[in-house]
């Protein structure tokens, strides 16, 4: 997250033509203040951050800079299909737990992240990984009311989590779970 404080407040207050003592002024502090804000040696304190969004007829967002990540369910499923389809395994496993942490009652995203443990497991042979698509497999089984998708079932997400134990070479756990 990029803040531009200094940036905005510099361009508000140029944009109506004031200096920085003119702004000091209607602030009723130091043009110091000022100076300081906006070459980034210091913020101002909350409530004079809400004063400075009112004086400028912006919002507090808007002065901070602060745009709003698009976090919301889809585009979080839609990231971790990405990053399945780019083999993204070592940059992604940090998005993939925070999204499970998001979202840990959404079939879509705890099947996704399964998906990716279990593929990202097999190409960097990290059997940790297998362990965490086993765990998100058995959740995404407890959810699987929610999902939309007819190509996955119940039996599917099972022959998946047979596939993990023949990958961590336990044939008989496997064989187990194909039954």
């Amino acid at each position: 997250m990029e803040i531009k404080l200094d940036e905005n407040i510099r361009a508000l207050r140029k944009q109506l033509s004031l200096t920085q003592e003119q702004l000091a002024e209607a602030m009723e502090i130091s043009t110091g203040a000022v100076s300081k804000w906006e070459q980034g040696n210091s913020v101002p304190e909350l409530d004079m951050l809400i004063a400075l969004a009112d004086f400028f007829s912006v919002s507090v967002d808007a002065l901070l800079g602060y745009e709003i990540r698009n976090k919301d369910r889809e585009d979080t499923v839609e990231q971790l299909k990405n990053d399945l389809k780019n083999n993204n395994f070592t940059d992604g496993s940090r998005r993939w737990e925070k999204a499970v942490k998001k979202y840990p009652n959404c079939f879509d995203v705890i099947y996704n992240s399964g998906n990716l443990y279990y593929i990202g497991g097999v190409d960097t042979k990290n059997k940790a990984w297998f362990g965490r698509a086993i765990e998100l497999f058995l959740r995404a089984i407890d959810l699987i009311g929610q999902n939309s998708d007819p190509k996955i079932s119940e039996l599917f997400i099972r022959i998946r989590i047979a596939s993990v134990y023949l990958c961590m070479g336990e044939t008989k756990t496997a064989l187990t779970w194909m039954k």
